[in-house]
């Protein structure tokens, strides 16, 4: 197999799945409800580590779900938390962190 690589990009190698993924979500899925107690928020987990069985890139995606009006207010919330706004990243209607 011929794999090029991208200059500044990561490689990623494929992961069998673990069921560590799903314990992973829910604790992280946990610490995001307590640090934006109060806020009208869903928190789901989505990608390949999501789906039993799969396995993937060994990286935990998650998506926040939020009213309209309210993106600089968790943006924010989320930062606090300790994650990293990626402002090349996304597009007017989804952050990426």
């Amino acid at each position: 197999m011929n794999h090029r690589r991208i200059i500044g990009r990561k490689k990623y190698v494929f992961k069998r799945y673990s069921n560590t993924y799903g314990l992973a979500f829910k604790i992280e899925r946990r610490r995001l409800q307590i640090g934006m107690r109060g806020l009208d928020i869903r928190i789901e987990h989505v990608g390949s580590t999501a789906v039993r069985g799969l396995g993937g890139k060994n990286i935990l995606d998650i998506l926040v779900g939020i009213r309209s009006g309210r993106r600089e207010r968790i943006k924010r919330k989320i930062t606090e938390l300790g994650y990293d706004f990626i402002e090349t990243s996304g597009n007017a209607r989804r952050l990426f962190l």
